[in-house]
């Protein structure tokens, strides 16, 4: 029965990445290529990353301009080449539904040569649109919850609703949730579905102002978690998160003692390569056994979350 729901759960799971990608998963990149103050057009643009299958090449238009677009987020390797000219490299950071802008400058080379530049480049706003990122590895090191709806409580335009968080002023229930792209909101209340596991989650984007009309179903924000994708290379983590009803305080005299009784959740993450820059696979699950009264009665999750994901490249 356990097989059959992780088969279950894995082929939905892939079935949803595969219809959702395209919204709420990517970030974007964009630039200008100058050089000596010109626009420079027909510029060789290559971009590597380990969280891309592979590499993507584009070639500057007339106006020097070039664009990635729906790309997964992480940390770029940018590449500009044209014959006659010194290669430039560059890094980037590409998050979550932002727009990243990179220019670069191009020299005359009478030799061959590259010029790596590894200092950040400024981010200029160049969207109304308002919004926060949240990378997991920075949350798990802060003292709260590691879940999209604790985040979304650290974003500025974020206030404690009566059922959840209130976005921009909007009714808690008017928020949209979403994980890989899928929306995970229950029906009742507005509110997400735990359909996730805290140590899959790469990152988080709280949008709060000036939100694009592509998302939909929502008057208040949009929250969207990406999980993470594999790689090239091999990957993987275990975590123990204990507690114990002892551990705290009374809010009153007259509350009764709590039990003594330490419980732990499992969450483990794979993710590695099936054919290097063409397919890669990303598993996660979760574990729990928790003793919910004094007589030591232990409970098993009997359905526990998981998670599941395959990347193909062309």
């Amino acid at each position: 029965m356990k097989l059959q729901r992780f088969t279950v759960c894995f082929i939905l799971l892939l079935l949803v990445a595969a219809g959702a990608y395209a919204q709420g998963t990517t970030g974007a990149l964009t630039g200008t290529v100058t050089q000596a103050g010109a626009k420079l057009p027909g510029v060789t643009v290559t971009i590597v990353s380990p969280t891309l299958q592979g590499s993507r090449t584009t070639v500057t238009g007339d106006s020097g301009e070039y664009s990635f677009s729906a790309i997964p987020p992480g940390k770029y390797k940018v590449t500009f080449s044209l014959s006659g000219l010194t290669d430039v490299v560059k890094n980037a950071q590409v998050n979550l539904l932002e727009t990243t802008p990179l220019d670069a400058d191009m020299k005359m080379s009478a030799v061959t040569e590259a010029i790596t530049v590894t200092a950040n480049q400024a981010t200029v706003m160049e969207t109304p649109q308002v919004q926060t990122n949240y990378k997991q590895a920075t949350v798990n090191q802060l003292p709260m919850a590691r879940n999209p709806v604790a985040q979304t409580a650290l974003s500025p335009g974020v206030t404690g609703g009566i059922n959840g968080n209130s976005i921009s002023g909007a009714m808690s229930y008017d928020n949209l949730y979403l994980v890989n792209g899928a929306v995970v909101n229950e029906n009742l209340r507005g509110q997400p579905h735990a359909l996730y596991i805290e140590d899959a989650i790469q990152e988080t984007t709280v949008i709060t102002g000036g939100i694009s009309a592509e998302f939909g179903r929502f008057t208040g924000g949009v929250v969207s978690a990406v999980t993470k994708s594999g790689g090239n290379e091999f990957s993987g983590s275990v975590r123990d998160t204990m507690d114990n009803p002892k551990w705290t305080e009374k809010s009153v005299s007259t509350q009764a003692t709590p039990i003594d009784h330490t419980n732990n959740t499992y969450e483990e993450t794979l993710g590695g390569r099936i054919v290097r820059d063409r397919l890669w696979f990303f598993v996660a699950g979760r574990q729990a056994k928790l003793q919910t009264s004094s007589n030591l009665v232990t409970a098993q999750w009997p359905d526990p979350p998981c998670a599941a994901g395959v990347s193909s490249g062309s």
